[in-house]
């Protein structure tokens, strides 16, 4: 099949090395090595990094059957802000210049944000009759009026309204919806002002890859600790709670260490946030390698995502890395992911600093019960989260669509 992939931002298979994959990075992988034609289209515009990649549009070819699309676009330096709305804008503009004298392929697979690509995937889609798959991986454009408070909720207003009516136009057109969790899907569904001709619909988690899992496990039941680390791997931007990390490090204190690992936007602020609390490092930006071996050392990971509706409705990568290294998960906010911390007994959900240190003292004091819930942790990653046994099912999910329209 020849395939289209399409996301705004997020590090790309083969061509970002030092780099963790995320979604659209595993599927390109998993797609590639079934032997299908794929071309991916992406912002020439490193969200993370905040510069650019390459400094103009155009395709670089890394394997016989895998092509890069670099979308030129502005550069921003602010997540939620004016300059980066801009910025979506005109890459949604170029990608529907460079789509257009395209052979259409036989399915577009787009990532749902941002919305302005997602609209005009489906706009292309509908006017070639090729299928489209939206996956939603998160909640535009709820989040910008559920983060927003006041004065800036009033000016933004205007602004989601138009978003709000794209959205639905997106999703009464498309005939396949994916999603991170089946909560994001029934997000996805309600959208749709249409309800007729419902989408096929399947969730598909973001999963993880870490190799030798089954020999961390190992390591994890034999493993004393003698560093006592409650670790925190994420780019440091708007989505987490710092002032809850602060409060459960002077907690903590005299008994275990946090580890911050990651750069970001409010690295520095986070930074002089926390220069009187001892037992808070900064480890900075990690590479793959960097990160694994945190993680080994690691006592148990701390998640300590904002409590907002976008993130109880989805389950973090840092969820399910941390599950795949069979560590205790320290959650912040509630929805999905403290529903699978209850249904499969691996970790707490609290944001009580005080919960917080009760549970992880109980599971330095008590060997055999931090065993058993470092099992529970890998349970939940062979079940769940393995990226194997997830991308090879997204990949037949597209082959399905090409066999239908047979």
């Amino acid at each position: 099949m020849n395939i289209w992939l399409v996301k705004s931002h997020e590090p790309i298979w083969e061509y970002d090395k030092e780099e963790s994959l995320g979604r659209m990075g595993k599927l390109t992988k998993a797609l590639v090595g079934a032997n299908h034609d794929v071309s991916l289209f992406t912002s020439s515009f490193d969200h993370t990094k905040k510069k650019y990649k390459v400094d103009k549009t155009c395709s670089i070819n890394i394997k016989d059957n895998y092509q890069v699309n670099f979308i030129h676009s502005n550069s921003y330096q602010k997540n939620i802000s004016l300059q980066r709305l801009m910025s979506s804008y005109k890459e949604s503009r170029n990608f529907k210049k460079i789509i257009s004298d395209r052979i259409p392929p036989d399915v577009i697979f787009c990532a749902y944000p941002t919305i302005d690509l997602a609209y005009e995937a489906v706009k292309y889609a509908k006017k070639n009759n090729v299928k489209v798959i939206i996956d939603i991986r998160d909640f535009w454009p709820d989040i910008f009026v559920d983060r927003l408070h006041g004065i800036k909720k009033a000016l933004i207003y205007p602004y989601y309204l138009f978003s709000n009516r794209r959205a639905k136009n997106i999703f009464n057109e498309i005939t396949y919806l994916t999603g991170v969790t089946g909560k994001a899907v029934e997000w996805g569904a309600y959208k749709r002002s249409s309800k007729t001709s419902e989408p096929i619909t399947q969730p598909f988690y973001i999963g993880c890859e870490t190799k030798d899992a089954l020999e961390i496990n190992t390591y994890r039941r034999n493993c004393n600790h003698p560093e006592k680390y409650l670790t925190f791997i994420g780019s440091l931007g708007n989505s987490f709670n710092y002032p809850l990390i602060k409060k459960i490090a002077i907690e903590l204190k005299g008994l275990m260490t946090i580890r911050i690992a990651g750069d970001g936007p409010q690295f520095n602020t986070v930074k002089d946030m926390m220069k009187d609390v001892e037992n808070v490092e900064f480890m900075g930006w990690c590479n793959n390698q960097q990160m694994s071996q945190l993680l080994i050392e690691s006592f148990a990971v701390l998640a300590p995502y904002n409590d907002s509706f976008d993130f109880n409705m989805g389950v973090g990568n840092k969820f399910c890395q941390g599950t795949s290294y069979s560590l205790p998960m320290i959650v912040t906010c509630k929805g999905v992911m403290n529903e699978l911390i209850h249904n499969y007994d691996c970790g707490l959900c609290s944001d009580n600093e005080q919960d917080i240190k009760a549970y992880l003292e109980n599971l330095l004091n008590d060997r055999s019960e931090y065993i058993r819930v470092c099992n529970n942790s890998f349970e939940i990653y062979k079940e769940l989260f393995d990226a194997d046994n997830i991308y090879k099912d997204i990949v037949s999910f597209i082959e399905k669509t090409e066999e239908e329209t047979k």
